[in-house]
């Protein structure tokens, strides 16, 4: 659980602010949080525990489609808005 705000209330302000991808990270695993919270604006939904191999992947994922130059497949980092994220984890393949 966040502590001032829940995942639902965050996940708006971002959407009032930006188009930016959202991956949920939750331990709510059922149908109706899944549907609820891509309804409500999320890209995709992780349910803990969660590898962080796939974490990664669909990280990368999400900004590959996001468009305009986001991912650089050469890099390890990327930009996105205001957002640096380092995505320097060996996949595997």
């Amino acid at each position: 659980m966040m502590p001032k705000m829940d995942g639902f209330e965050t996940l708006d302000l971002i959407r009032q602010r930006s188009n930016v991808p959202v991956i949920m990270l939750t331990a709510k695993d059922d149908m109706i949080s899944l549907k609820h919270t891509l309804v409500a604006g999320a890209d995709d939904y992780l349910t803990k525990p969660f590898s962080i191999l796939e974490l990664v992947a669909r990280i990368r994922a999400k900004l590959r489609r996001a468009g305009s130059g986001v991912y650089k497949r050469e890099g390890v980092s990327t930009e996105f808005g205001a957002v640096l994220a380092n995505l320097a984890i060996t996949m595997g393949y």
